[in-house]
């Protein structure tokens, strides 16, 4: 080992610390500069540059520090590490010995600095023991630097900077566990902007991603260190609270609240207003789907009780959403969009008694239902008489190939007869270069006809669109039973 390895940095790199790393990276950056910071005798930052901003991600002391971005801006500049009278900022260079001479343009040095490592008034080593010693852990730290990047690509909706829907229900999990060992208390808040549909209708959605952007920032400027936000699909945001209970919920409610209408992010156009329904554990649930799913109920009322409001959930909720939810099990309130529905019912009912092969009345009715549902993607599962699988047809939109069918749902609604509309979380596709990740809004329902099974129909979408509604599963139910008409009448062969 070189010279410049001093003894300080041979224990960073042992054996000891490898067997320590997990899974998780800011977990792992924490470890590394806690290891740093007692070698050197000084608090220990790591900085990762995300846009036009310098973000501290992980310190030995837990508390993060603001930096003044000037002195990234001289690191980039000269690709050498900076001493100011209470910092030493040192890069992280990919290739440092091929490069550290190289004068190259500013935004080609940048490409290459994959972070920082700050320490702050170094007492026991020399500024320049310090500088050299770190070579010995730059390689692990630029690696673990390249999983957080990858995890917040993954994580992170690319429009708000909000976590997407399937990490934040990791988050909410992880918080359960927490709370349960610790014996203490968190909340859930759901958000939604009012007549969102009407920004983009009157102003474009180019106006309406500009309100869900300034929303969200506008929400996580507001929200504490612990605190955690989520988008939750289209103009609906998730907040969990840390140790907070109904009254502190109801607070951080109402100042969201006051926060997004006061910010006129429309300016004269039209006020931005938002409802919110909260839910705390363990007082309202003990479980998430059930939290998430009062908090919902509480946002429901609040929407239908006046809007630019919050509620915080009670018992007589649930009784109240249900009523409501049982008139619109197929009608969706839209005049319009019912009677297209309607019509095509009647369409599927028509194609099932035409003169012409099965393959073609199936793809027929399975474009309508795309065309109607709003879906990207349907198939046909055609089952026997052992309800094994023996044939399926597939129609699909071309944006961006075929998701993968969920083989288990697709065994499951077969076993029970019962349909599942959810968030197919087990089949990811991340786009790095796009910088998100998505997954399929999916209904899947048994094809009946007089109580046997003729096959399984499954329609899915894009979270990035939408997600299905229960007027959307109720049409979709109605047309798998006229499918499932036309393959008793027809037959395959």
């Amino acid at each position: 080992m070189c010279k410049c390895l001093r003894g300080w940095i041979i224990i960073i790199i042992s054996n000891e610390i490898i067997h320590k790393l997990t899974s998780a990276p800011v977990s792992n950056m924490e470890y590394i500069a806690d290891m740093l910071a007692a070698e050197a005798g000084s608090g220990c930052f790591i900085v990762l540059e995300e846009g036009e901003k310098f973000i501290n991600i992980a310190s030995s002391s837990g508390e993060k520090k603001s930096f003044d971005a000037g002195f990234f801006e001289r690191v980039k500049s000269d690709m050498k590490s900076v001493v100011s009278d209470k910092y030493v900022f040192i890069p992280l260079i990919e290739n440092n010995d091929e490069y550290k001479d190289d004068k190259r343009s500013t935004d080609k040095n940048n490409n290459l600095i994959k972070g920082y490592v700050c320490f702050e008034n170094p007492t026991v080593k020399p500024v320049e023991e310090i500088i050299d010693g770190l070579s010995g852990v730059s390689g692990l730290l630029m690696n673990i630097l390249e999983s957080y990047r990858i995890l917040m690509v993954a994580s992170t909706d690319k429009l708000t900077g909000a976590l997407n829907r399937k990490y934040m229900d990791m988050a909410l999990e992880d918080r359960l566990e927490h709370a349960r060992k610790s014996n203490s208390h968190f909340s859930v808040i759901m958000i939604d902007l009012d007549f969102f549909k009407h920004v983009n209708d009157t102003y474009g959605h180019l106006t309406g991603d500009d309100v869900l952007r300034d929303t969200s920032e506008i929400i996580r400027q507001n929200l504490r260190k612990d605190d955690i936000l989520g988008r939750y699909g289209g103009e609906e945001f998730v907040v969990m609270l840390s140790d907070t209970g109904i009254d502190g919920a109801g607070d951080m409610a109402e100042k969201l609240r006051m926060a997004i209408f006061e910010a006129k992010i429309l300016g004269d156009k039209r006020d931005i207003t938002a409802s919110f329904g909260a839910a705390v554990y363990p007082e309202h649930a003990e479980a998430i789907r059930e939290l998430i799913d009062k908090a919902d109920n509480a946002l429901y009322v609040a929407k239908k009780t006046g809007r630019n409001k919050y509620e915080i959930w009670n018992t007589g909720m649930d009784d109240y959403t249900a009523v409501q939810n049982n008139k619109q099990d197929f009608f969706s309130g839209d005049n319009a969009k019912d009677a297209t529905r309607v019509q095509a019912l009647y369409k599927l009912m028509n194609i099932t008694n035409l003169n012409m092969p099965l393959t073609e009345k199936l793809t027929d009715a399975l474009n309508e239902i795309m065309n109607i549902a709003g879906a990207t993607d349907v198939t046909i599962f055609m089952t026997d008489d052992n309800n094994n699988i023996k044939d399926s047809i597939r129609v699909t939109l071309p944006t961006g190939g075929k998701p993968e069918h969920n083989d288990e749902i697709i065994k499951n609604v077969i076993t029970t007869g019962n349909c599942t509309c959810l968030v197919d979380w087990d089949n990811e596709k991340i786009d790095l270069s796009a910088g998100f990740s998505d997954w399929q809004s999916i209904i899947v329902t048994p094809a009946l006809r007089n109580g046997e099974l003729k096959g399984v129909l499954y329609a899915g979408v894009s979270v990035r669109t939408k997600e299905f509604k229960t007027d959307e599963i109720s049409f979709i139910q109605n047309a798998a039973y006229l499918i499932a008409s036309m393959i008793h009448k027809e037959p395959q062969s």
